[in-house]
């Protein structure tokens, strides 16, 4: 009997699931909050030049109204002229400037920064973006080391060992004297936090039924934005970039007893020729479902109880050896790199937002709601693959269609642009929700961490290379600059819903244990289409036949 099988006997998502899942879910709002934390502790705030000792304690409309020469580096923000050092309301013509050493920042609203601590400002500004930078990099590493490990170590222990790695590294973080540790440190933060977002989406995944897997998938991107609004909580009553800090990197420590409580999983067990601890947790399942429990359906034999060599994790060459295979990973890569892309690129690109940082944040993560939500009202009734190839497509041609209004449009329609990029942002935010249990559904145990792992690395590419495709928005010149970012994220997410096409479709079925069961994926699809073609042939001439009997004239 197959494990999915013996899942819904005992229940697919009853009470005993639920309470796992619920105390998997917290440690994801506190990797939202750690992963999204420089959007206040790297905030630039308002700035300008600090001339005199005098003028250190200055602060009014000088420094109020200069928000639009914070990046431009005009006068008293990047350099002063020497005889406006007293007197700021002299308009005499200088050419005598000199460069700015220290800075008046502006703490109304949030702060102090990160920005403010090591004057990230003018001629370091483009230290700014180290953080997210090295961030990503950590996600890289983690990606083809840690993710690995937990195919071959389980996914519970990945994710205690990412919960102390990302706790700690954040609590140090918080205390650096300078940019290039905090830098670091940030790096290994995020080492920590890939490492339990991927173990505990497969844990999630591999601890319901077939049919409630869209539930649990999807539902992690739901409680990822319901850490948007906790982060906004927290900085709201925060202001101090290194308290923030902290306080997030502390809740890791008030997390660590939830794991004793959730079990490892019973597919990573039974490949790992731990039966008789898979049966006790189903045995445990079952009693709290008010299910009963198949005897003899995990019976091993003595010989069987040692792993075989199929269930063994596996390198990933040993994808790569299989053709069929080796289409398919290629596939789902270039698909996590255009949706990371397209998702990061398109929120960078609709600028700085004026108004609240609080309310920007927060309505970031709560749009992305709807779309999760009709995922998984879609999921089951569509399949996988056609609700991601629609998702990709819709994004691709709505965000294609901005190529037009920059060619015909002879008005600002900038409403209409922002319009269908939010169509785009929509669709991404879909596909990045179903990737993840598509991705998860077409690869073995053996090997499930290990491929959500290297997807995840060509991800954090398309994530890093997102932003720079937004800035060609503002770096080209001319009426269709705006636009040239859009039409880009639009080609390549139309491409990948193309090459979509080509994967098969997991709906309905049972988790492949190895990657002889990864490989018969296809086969089963096949024989499936094949089957259903001849069920409309033979249907198809029973009613022509039908016809021709009403028809045939009586003979005498």
């Amino acid at each position: 009997m197959y494990l999915d099988q013996i899942i819904v006997r005992i229940g697919e998502f009853g009470q005993y699931q639920i309470r796992q899942y619920v105390m998997l879910m917290l440690p994801v709002i506190l990797i939202t909050c750690q992963m999204m934390a420089t959007v206040f502790t790297v905030y630039t705030l308002n700035y300008r030049c600090a001339t005199t000792s005098k003028d250190y304690s200055y602060y009014g409309p000088s420094l109020q109204n200069m928000s639009s020469c914070v990046e431009t580096g005009c006068d008293n923000h990047c350099s002063y002229a020497e005889n406006k050092i007293t007197q700021f309301k002299n308009t005499t013509n200088v050419t005598n400037t000199r460069k700015c050493r220290k800075w008046l920042y502006d703490n109304s609203i949030y702060g102090p920064t990160a920005v403010t601590e090591f004057n990230l400002v003018c001629d370091r500004q483009y230290l700014r973006a180290l953080p997210s930078t090295g961030f990503m990099v950590g996600v890289l590493i983690s990606s083809l080391t840690l993710s690995y490990l937990a195919d071959r170590f389980g996914r519970k222990n990945m994710v205690l060992v990412g919960l102390i790695l990302q706790g700690a590294a954040g609590l140090m973080s918080a205390w650096v004297p300078e940019i290039y540790s905090f830098v670091v440190l940030r790096g290994i933060t995020a080492m920590g936090n890939n490492a339990m977002y991927s173990s505990i989406f497969v844990l999630g995944m591999e601890l319901v039924g077939p049919s409630k897997r869209p539930v649990t998938g999807i539902g992690i991107c739901l409680v990822y934005s319901i850490g948007y609004v906790v982060l906004s909580a927290l900085a709201y009553g925060i202001t101090h970039w290194r308290h923030l800090q902290t306080a997030i990197s502390c809740l890791s420590a008030l997390l660590i007893p939830f794991l004793w409580f959730i079990p490892e999983s019973v597919h990573w067990l039974i490949t790992h020729g731990k039966a008789d601890e898979a049966e006790e947790i189903l045995r445990r399942a079952a009693v709290m479902n008010g299910r009963s429990f198949p005897n003899g359906c995990l019976q091993l034999s003595k010989n069987d109880r040692e792993p075989a060599e199929s269930s063994r994790s596996v390198p990933l060459t040993s994808i790569f050896r299989h053709k069929r295979l080796a289409i398919r990973t290629t596939i789902l890569m270039f698909n996590w790199f255009v949706i990371s892309g397209s998702y990061y690129g398109l929120t960078l690109n609709s600028g700085t937002r004026k108004g609240n940082v609080y309310i920007n944040l927060l309505i970031s993560g709560v749009v992305e709601a709807p779309a999760y939500v009709i995922v998984i009202l879609t999921l089951n009734r569509f399949g996988r693959k056609k609700v991601h190839c629609f998702s990709m497509l819709m994004a691709g041609a709505s965000l294609l269609s901005t190529m037009f209004i920059g060619i015909f449009s002879q008005t600002d329609m900038y409403w209409l642009i922002t319009t269908l990029a939010t169509l785009g942002k929509f669709g991404t935010s879909a596909a990045y929700s179903i990737i993840y249990l598509y991705t998860g559904e077409l690869y073995p145990t053996v090997a499930r961490n290990a491929t959500l792992g290297i997807c995840s690395m060509f991800a954090r590419f398309g994530s890093i290379s997102g932003p720079y495709i937004a800035e060609l928005g503002s770096t080209l010149s001319g009426k269709y600059a705006p636009v040239v970012p859009l039409v880009t994220f639009g080609t390549l997410a139309y491409l990948a819903g193309l090459f979509s096409l080509l994967l098969p479709e997991t709906t309905a079925r049972n988790l492949p244990q190895t990657i002889e069961d990864c490989l018969q994926i296809s086969e089963q699809q096949r024989n499936d289409e094949s089957t259903e073609i001849q069920a409309m042939v033979l249907e198809t001439g029973d009613h022509q036949a039908t016809e021709l009997e009403r028809n045939e004239p009586i003979s005498t």
